[in-house]
């Protein structure tokens, strides 16, 4: 879908926009003063972790980096929405939640994408379904732990 549809599909609320400039889209974004600045700088700041190859704030992969450089440029209003963590809580296999010296933590357990390590330091948004079946497989290992079923 061309960007101006997907734009247009926000039914006139203005949640999206479009602009010739970072300027003009921080302005139409609502940014002003201090917090206009500050958008600015953190856009020139990635764009010189680009340049560098080396995301040092967040660890990103080099092929994923992409200078913010070239209009149009768009921006919408969107708060944060975790799609996963590449850490999380250590678990045992039964997905009991472990403390920092490995102990079991009694009663807690930790299944799917909030339990740490499987994704180590990358997410294979590739492979389908992956974190779907992890949880699903994890939470039923749980179920059956608790209701019994497994030794």
């Amino acid at each position: 879908m061309p960007l101006d549809d997907f734009i247009a599909m926000d039914g006139g609320t203005g949640l999206m926009q479009k602009a010739d400039s970072l300027d003009e889209l921080a302005d139409v974004l609502g940014f002003a003063g201090e917090s206009k600045q500050q958008l600015m700088d953190t856009i020139a700041h990635y764009n010189e972790l680009v340049e560098s190859g080396t995301d040092t704030d967040f660890g990103k992969e080099p092929h994923r980096l992409s200078k913010i450089v070239e209009p149009p440029f768009y921006g919408c209003w969107f708060g944060g929405l975790p799609l996963t963590t590449t850490d999380g809580l250590r678990i045992n296999e039964d997905m009991q939640v472990l403390t920092a010296d490995n102990q079991v933590i009694e009663g807690l357990y930790a299944a799917g994408d909030v339990s740490g390590c499987f994704f180590s330091d990358n997410y294979p948004e590739y492979i389908v379904a992956c974190a779907c079946g992890r949880t699903c497989t994890e939470g039923r290992h749980v179920a059956r732990l608790l209701a019994g079923d497994l030794d």
